[in-house]
């Protein structure tokens, strides 16, 4: 059954996935310096789920600081996803960019990556929108990112209702956006709210692709990233 909302179209089913994306997607902007796709009705903020994950630890292992000096007509050379509205998530590193520079000198422990999130930029906490707009300006940085724990989950649906709410992002795996009734939390499965879904039982696929294989499949091997405890 099919529910439009605006101009967001959400699709339910007995699996238990709900499926919210923008029936006209936006395309990447590209900008001089930073490059950002967004999926505006799909964009989430924490304040708005009943279900909220844990403050990622700014002094925890898998967080690292970039001192980067932008100066005019250079660019930063980063994609980032902002489907979740307080945690930008790199989509890639465009070759030739100060970040692509800065991976080539620093240590293996700061290298910038997809799928690192940005954190703070020069100690400020803000929105993905904010954090990312901040970095058309010119002068020094100072970026913190933070790795993903990545672990898998097995899940058998057994044809119960599976309780997941997902969004396609643009291009960084489906978003849990929340947690509901279902095997997924009757089974003690290890996702929260905010984690992404990045392979489903072995197949890295475009996350509509993602999503139609954990409607369809019964049983479930989920690969997870966390950003927080």
């Amino acid at each position: 059954m099919f529910l439009f909302s605006g101009c967001c179209l959400e699709e339910t089913d007995t699996s238990g996935v709900v499926e919210k994306r923008v029936d006209d997607p936006a395309t990447a902007e590209d900008l001089p310096d930073v490059a950002y796709k967004v999926q505006p009705v799909s964009v989430l903020s924490r304040t708005d789920m009943s279900e909220t994950s844990s403050v990622i630890d700014q002094a925890s292992s898998s967080t690292y600081i970039v001192t980067v000096t932008k100066g005019a007509g250079e660019g930063f050379g980063l994609e980032f996803d902002v489907t979740d509205a307080q945690m930008p998530v790199v989509a890639r590193v465009k070759g030739g960019s100060l970040i692509d520079a800065w991976n080539h000198k620093c240590k293996e422990s700061q290298v910038v990556s997809p799928m690192d999130c940005m954190t703070m930029v020069n100690g400020d906490i803000s929105s993905s929108q904010e954090m990312v707009d901040r970095l058309k300006q010119t002068g020094t940085f100072d970026l913190t990112f933070t790795r993903p724990q990545e672990h898998t989950v097995i899940i058998d649906k057994a044809g119960k209702v599976l309780g997941l709410w997902l969004t396609i992002t643009a291009g960084t795996g489906l978003l849990v956006a929340g947690v509901q009734d279902g095997v997924a939390k009757e089974s003690g499965a290890n996702v929260k709210a905010f984690d992404r879904i990045t392979a489903v039982n072995g197949k890295e696929e475009e996350p509509p692709k993602l999503l139609e294989l954990i409607k369809n499949l019964a049983v479930l091997e989920l690969k997870v990233l966390s950003y927080s405890s």
